[in-house]
């Protein structure tokens, strides 16, 4: 990060100058695609992460922005900027990579347990979309074959197949409750009008 960056984001906390953003995410995927390669895994089996690393820090980012905490806005972003930094400078062990890849697998099952319990105690899925459940589900069937492909990493592929367990407990509970929730939704319809 050149010195003008560094200063926009971590001195002036103005994260919103472009070209620094730009130059910000065009090292940060450069240095993930060199650290995906280092390990020796082809970049599909890892490049949605990159992605969605950046897509989680917007959106943690912008959520504190429009709930009107812009200096905990900033001070996420430069916590996860330096966070990520650290990942991939080495900073961060490999032992410590492997912990947080399998402490990842609590967190999927509590965060669609919760969403299962809620949706089996209402009797339908409210606004749950079944697109994106049945996508979700999809997605990480597929990354279960691409990982055994591609990478053969225990850990990765025992994290797919537990998302892709949970997200089917969702999918099966769409397709359950499908009449029960068109109904509420209509009924929630008729009360807005």
């Amino acid at each position: 990060m050149s010195d003008k960056c560094y200063n926009e984001f971590f001195v002036k906390f103005n994260f919103f100058e472009v070209e620094c953003l730009k130059e910000t995410i065009s090292k940060a995927l450069g240095t993930g695609i060199i650290l995906g390669s280092a390990l020796g895994y082809p970049f599909s089996s890892w490049g949605e992460s990159c992605f969605l690393l950046i897509e989680t820090a917007m959106i943690g980012f912008l959520v504190l922005m429009y709930g009107s905490r812009s200096r905990n806005a900033n001070a996420f972003a430069a916590f996860y900027s330096l966070i990520v930094y650290m990942m991939f400078a080495g900073i961060v062990p490999m032992s410590v990579l492997t912990s947080m890849q399998i402490g990842n697998v609590p967190i999927i099952v509590v965060a669609k347990m919760i969403q299962a319990t809620k949706n089996y105690s209402n009797g339908h899925t409210g606004q749950l979309s079944a697109i994106t459940v049945n996508l979700l589900f999809l997605g990480a069937v597929a990354r279960i074959f691409t990982s055994i492909q591609e990478t053969g990493d225990p850990i990765i592929i025992f994290t797919f197949i537990i998302a892709t367990l949970f997200n089917g407990i969702l999918a099966g509970q769409v397709f359950y409750y499908r009449k029960a929730t068109a109904k509420v939704l209509k009924a929630a319809e008729k009360k807005i009008k």
